[in-house]
């Protein structure tokens, strides 16, 4: 009887919780709390948006728990999320906040499929971590595998990291005919020819020739162009340019290294360009060409905007129209004296509609308030 009651005593202490440790006084599982706090929010909000957001800050909350089992709770959840939306705030929260972790570029990897309505977001993850990175293998199957605008991406990340395919893939699109210029994206040479800024040899050199030769080349391109070259003129650039071919047989072959030595920026050639350009006997389309270069050149200013500014009376309108062009980029204050007349003359409509054009200003421009304004060129030099 003794012995029953002593077992009777220690079941009263079990069923007061005293004496013997039970669940209540177990540790608290906070990812366990945070599962059901989102199992909760996923069917308690009825308003999608305010459920999303519900849902993206415990996810957030796991992240910051900063466990492996954590995060691979939040893959799952985002793997299993219902709706697009959800899963790209959920995305955009991971590389946020654990961009380096290799479960995390796998999951990112995943939603690079084709098709997929995350590819882009995806995409740009995947692009950032490669350079990071420097995951040439990726890039070149993003290449091989994409669309027109992956292929740019990843020449672009390509000459970013320096790896030597980007030159080999830039002579792939510069030679498919097929795609056609889109400003909004990457897709425009001037893309092909930033990804050259870490070559330098003969095959760059002539890449870049027909790059500004191509029919698709902008004169927004130049810019990239002229980057892509800055650190030839220091090591020579005659080494992969021969002045010689200013004076080539072939008037068109005289025409396009005209305009390369000047959106190159090869102040070498401010010489031969001025002589190409004063030279009537020259065909014209060579001389506007060799006369707009001279804008681009950066070196004794003032002394070249005297020079073209003789040519705003050349007897050709396609030489006086390139000189205006030039003077506007060369960016001289002195040039505003000569060109103003030049501007308001009523013989030269064709020239103001092409500098119009050029400037994307309005055919019944002010020239004169122009010349003055912060928009202009030639009001931000010397």
């Amino acid at each position: 009887m003794a012995r029953l009651g002593l077992w009777a005593f220690v079941g009263l202490l079990l069923a007061s919780g005293l004496g013997v440790a039970g669940p209540r006084d177990a540790e608290p599982d906070p990812l366990n709390e945070l599962r059901v706090e989102y199992r909760e929010a996923s069917t308690r909000n009825r308003v999608i948006s305010v459920r999303r957001e519900s849902q993206v800050r415990i996810l957030k909350r796991a992240l910051d728990l900063r466990t492996d089992e954590a995060i691979a709770w939040v893959l799952a959840m985002i793997r299993t999320a219902a709706g697009v939306d959800l899963q790209r705030d959920a995305l955009r929260l991971l590389a946020e906040e654990v961009p380096h972790r290799d479960d995390v570029v796998r999951l990112f990897r995943e939603f690079v499929a084709p098709k997929h309505p995350l590819r882009p977001l995806a995409r740009d993850f995947m692009l950032d971590w490669a350079i990071r990175k420097g995951e040439r293998p990726f890039l070149l199957r993003l290449f091989e595998s994409g669309d027109t605008e992956d292929r740019f991406l990843a020449v672009q990340a390509l000459g970013r990291i320096g790896a030597p395919e980007s030159l080999e893939c830039a002579w792939k699109l510069l030679e498919n005919p097929r795609w056609i210029v889109r400003s909004s994206t990457v897709v425009h040479c001037g893309t092909l020819a930033t990804a050259m800024r870490r070559h330098e040899g003969d095959e760059a050199a002539r890449f870049l020739l027909l790059l500004q030769r191509d029919s698709r080349f902008r004169p927004d391109d130049a810019g990239a162009l002229r980057q892509a070259t800055r650190t030839w003129r220091y090591i020579d650039l005659t080494r992969y340019i021969d002045l010689k071919e200013l004076s080539h047989p072939d008037g068109v072959r005289r025409e396009m290294m005209a305009r390369f030595m000047g959106r190159a920026g090869f102040e070498g050639a401010r010489a031969p360009l001025l002589a190409l350009a004063k030279n009537r006997r020259e065909r014209v389309e060579v001389r506007a060409a060799a006369t707009e270069s001279l804008g681009w050149l950066r070196l004794a200013r003032a002394d070249l905007a005297r020079e073209l500014a003789v040519l705003l009376t050349d007897p050709k309108p396609e030489v006086r129209s390139a000189a205006i062009v030039a003077l506007a980029h060369l960016g001289v204050k002195s040039a505003v004296a000569a060109l103003l007349p030049q501007l308001k003359s009523e013989s030269e409509a064709e020239i103001r509609a092409a500098l119009a054009k050029q400037f994307q200003l309005p055919p019944e421009t002010d020239w004169a308030r122009w010349l003055g304004s912060k928009d202009c060129a030639l009001s931000q030099g010397t």
